[in-house]
């Protein structure tokens, strides 16, 4: 191993132009290669992306001994057998989230990075930036362990941000892991579980399909945690763009818009409202993809510790199955390990 991370980035996904810049601006990174499963594709990628080498299969990336790290932002259900492949091959590995679609491949993949001394940690990039983690700290200060209701929310217009024939696009897929949930609404439930440092107890969802496709276009939540703490969520295809969450106490409430550090050109206060008025916790200026790349690099060339556990995927994971299952059976799920 080297002082520099070699990227090989595995796919041509459109999350690339977030994450690739990051790994440039990081003086301890390159990227170095790129693959598709189409020769022609990925060689034009990788010249419109100033990228040195491209490759035909993903196997190639892999067996290229001069790449050191894989981004994979391939869609859901492929994440578990190349994250697998990969970690036999000796990369250490990003891979965007869900880690995997079901609990079992998720304990095989972090098992398998153990086993092979590989670094795998999962995308949810807006867990290293700094707002995130002062947010934390905040809650924790002004609740002291006190909340009563959390309200998140996530969505946007896919047709706006696709086009109007949206069935190219592996989030109309149920077969490769589509639907609201699993894509943002994955977001959310991270963030009021990291909110409430705690696992629901029992959970309820129900959800509408995308209009013509069998994924899930509107998709609502309410999850109990210990303690009675009630959090209520959307995540939506379907409706303008949210990205805010709310946190209620007996005494004061917390309004953080912007919850999952996307835009950075633009500064969003967190509002605390209690007895005293309204107040504000001004923003901090960082490129979430750009601290999630440098925490990377921080673990597998400073042998730092990781900020989130692996952990965390799996009970990410387990709180979203539990969730379609109630909207499927229209019951309430008690969650339990």
């Amino acid at each position: 191993m080297t002082d520099r991370l070699r990227w090989g980035i595995l796919s041509t996904a459109d999350i690339n132009n977030l994450v690739i810049p990051a790994i440039r601006k990081n003086p301890r990174c390159e990227v170095r290669a790129v693959a598709s499963r189409d020769a022609d594709k990925a060689r034009k990628y990788a010249s419109s992306n100033g990228i040195p080498i491209s490759y035909g299969s993903y196997d190639q990336l892999l067996d290229d001994d001069q790449i050191d790290a894989i981004y994979i932002s391939l869609p859901n259900t492929l994440h578990h057998d190349w994250c697998v492949k990969a970690a036999k091959a000796g990369k250490h590995i990003l891979c965007e989230k869900p880690l995997a679609m079901t609990i079992k491949d998720c304990v095989e993949m972090i098992d398998t990075a153990k086993e092979n001394n590989i670094f795998l940690q999962e995308g949810f990039m807006y867990r290293y930036h700094p707002r995130t983690q002062k947010i934390k700290q905040v809650v924790e200060s002004i609740f002291d362990k006190n909340i009563k209701y959390i309200n998140g929310a996530f969505s946007y217009s896919y047709q706006e941000a696709y086009g109007k024939n949206p069935v190219t696009n592996y989030r109309m897929s149920p077969e490769m892991g589509g639907g609201c949930l699993w894509d943002i609404g994955s977001y959310v439930v991270n963030f009021i579980r990291y909110l409430t440092g705690s696992e629901p107890i029992e959970v309820l969802g129900s959800r509408s399909n995308y209009p013509g496709y069998q994924v899930d276009g509107l998709f609502c939540g309410v999850m109990r945690f210990p303690g009675d703490i009630m959090a209520q969520f959307m995540c939506s295809y379907l409706l303008p763009q949210e990205t805010k969450t709310e946190i209620f106490g007996e005494m004061c409430s917390l309004t953080i818009p912007q919850s999952y550090c996307l835009v950075w050109d633009k500064k969003e206060p967190v509002y605390v409202t209690n007895s005293e008025g309204i107040k504000t916790i001004e923003d901090m200026d960082a490129n979430a993809y750009e601290m999630e790349i440098d925490h990377f690099c921080d673990c597998v060339l400073d042998r730092k510790d990781r900020v989130v556990a692996l952990d965390d995927a799996v009970d990410n994971i387990r709180v979203i199955q539990a969730l379609l299952m109630s909207a499927k059976q229209g019951c309430v799920v008690r969650m339990g390990r």
